[in-house]
């Protein structure tokens, strides 16, 4: 039994030089400039690489280090560009951990579970980002923090901070396992708040744009670009979908208007709110914002609060806006559209 023991053992050893002898080394040209890694001879031809890897670019400004399992990424890869640097970890091919990228203009912390950005995200600079507000596109620039979920869908709240870059807008966004529920933009300089921004993509434009430092693809699974938002509404207590949300523009060719223009609206205002006794009472003054949908028909629906005043001058500012008389609807193509549109009311007391 002690016999066969040592020989077991001896048979393992065996097998372990052989494999180590069967790997080799290319040191030499490479996509453009020199790389160096070990290999095995694939049976079927050609080169399963195994073990480190380095590249250098023919200009010197690009070197990547990784390393190779069967063929596959595996492991921490690092790419750096200048003083670009970006980080990323590999599981047998597939995109599995932290992902940093750190350069000039954007520092940006991200996680990978299979393939999919879970968890928290921060980035800072310029993000590149689109934030949609009333219809137009925006740059983002600033601070962002957000989260996915196990789903890799947008949850929870997401915040872009353009003050710290001498910008005066703040966005947030809700959203529940991708359904966007809540958005506002928050002006800092006057303290006005409106709604209608929706994050746009988030990690396919920030992974796609920085795609470009994975030059070396070879065993590397594409990441699968995929939205990280839903359509419609979130599913109800019973787990159904909710009815598809009709479509509203946030801007159209042609805004829907009051009768007569925003002088009578202005007019019907001045003669139809009911002052609030008990805030006249407490001599309360206030300017409530409101936002509604001016649908196709000309009728008012989904009136919100994107700017409160007192709870009293709140509900006296949503009874007036639900009394209104229809309005002339807004138009897209030459069609009646639905569309957003916000208004103040404000209270003053004499």
């Amino acid at each position: 039994m002690k016999n066969k023991f040592y020989w077991v053992i001896a048979f393992v050893l065996c097998i372990n030089n052989a494999n180590a002898q069967t790997l080799k080394t290319y040191s030499g040209k490479f996509q453009g400039g020199q790389a160096t890694y070990t290999y095995r001879d694939n049976p079927n031809g050609g080169r399963i690489f195994e073990g480190k890897f380095t590249y250098i670019s023919g200009s010197g400004n690009l070197q990547i280090t990784g390393s190779y399992k069967n063929d596959k990424k595996d492991g921490l890869w690092t790419y750096k560009d200048g003083t670009d640097l970006l980080k990323i970890h590999y599981k047998e091919g597939v995109r599995n951990g932290s992902y940093i990228y750190q350069g000039e203009n954007l520092n940006l912390s991200l996680f990978f579970k299979e393939n999919k950005i879970i968890g928290k995200v921060t980035a800072k600079g310029n993000i590149g980002i689109l934030m949609i507000s009333n219809g137009t596109g925006v740059d983002a620039i600033g601070t962002l923090s957000g989260q996915f979920n196990e789903n890799g869908y947008a949850d929870g709240e997401w915040i872009l901070d353009t003050t710290p870059y001498d910008r005066i807008n703040i966005y947030r966004a809700i959203y529940s396992d991708g359904y966007l529920t809540k958005s506002s933009i928050e002006d800092v300089t006057t303290g006005d708040i409106s709604s209608g921004v929706r994050l746009a993509q988030l990690p396919y434009l920030i992974v796609h744009d920085l795609k470009l430092f994975e030059k070396i693809d070879r065993g590397m699974d594409p990441f699968p670009y995929y939205d990280i938002d839903k359509k419609g509404t979130p599913p109800n207590e019973s787990g159904t979908l909710q009815t598809e949300a009709k479509e509203v523009l946030q801007i159209a060719e042609q805004m829907p208007s009051f009768p007569g223009g925003m002088g009578e609206c202005m007019k019907w205002l001045a003669e139809n709110v009911n002052y609030p006794s008990d805030a006249k009472e407490k001599g309360v003054e206030g300017r409530v914002i409101l936002q509604f949908v001016v649908n196709k028909d000309g009728s008012i629906s989904d009136i919100e609060i994107i700017r409160s005043g007192t709870p009293e001058l709140d509900k006296e500012a949503i009874r007036t806006v639900e009394a209104m008389p229809k309005w002339v609807p807004g138009k897209q193509d030459g069609q009646a559209v639905n569309v957003k549109f916000t208004l103040p009311i404000t209270f003053k007391l004499q």
